[in-house]
């Protein structure tokens, strides 16, 4: 039922506050500054995202396109705690996977914790494939690179 009520929409300038604390309860002492999303609101605002139910942010994802326009690089996404395990971050990353496509972006890649077990099963259920391990990403821990090929 959440998930049929939840709402995909580009994210607007009064949702950084939440999404912000919506960063800092997912990823604690590896959280992004709030400056950050500030940027990223003005880098990226059509592929900066906000899952909204019941007028509440309850989740967000983040993306940018590089290479010429043909890789698409997932930047953050987070859910907040309380609504995790409804399809959230699935829809918020199908949206922004068909922003990239309607961009011309061939390939997305994104980095994950190699310990964040969830969100390593949500992203090879879409379709992504660790390409290669980074030691000391997080710094007290390592991160996948996962990639996902993608055609129109």
């Amino acid at each position: 039922m959440i998930s049929t009520y939840t709402v995909i929409r580009e994210v607007d300038p009064r949702d950084l506050p939440r999404v912000y604390e919506i960063e800092q309860l997912s990823f604690g002492k590896h959280a992004y500054p709030f400056e950050l999303f500030l940027i990223y609101y003005f880098l990226f605002k059509e592929l900066f995202l906000v899952a909204e139910f019941l007028d509440l942010v309850i989740g967000y994802v983040i993306g940018s396109v590089e290479e010429k326009g043909l890789l698409g690089h997932v930047l953050s996404i987070a859910v907040h705690p309380l609504y995790r395990g409804y399809g959230i971050g699935k829809r918020l990353m199908r949206e922004l996977e068909e922003r990239f496509r309607d961009r011309g972006v061939k390939r997305i890649y994104l980095e994950v914790s190699v310990d964040n077990t969830i969100a390593l099963n949500l992203y090879r259920r879409l379709g992504y494939v660790v390409k290669k391990r980074i030691k000391g990403y997080y710094g007290d821990s390592d991160a996948y690179v996962m990639e996902k090929t993608i055609a129109r």
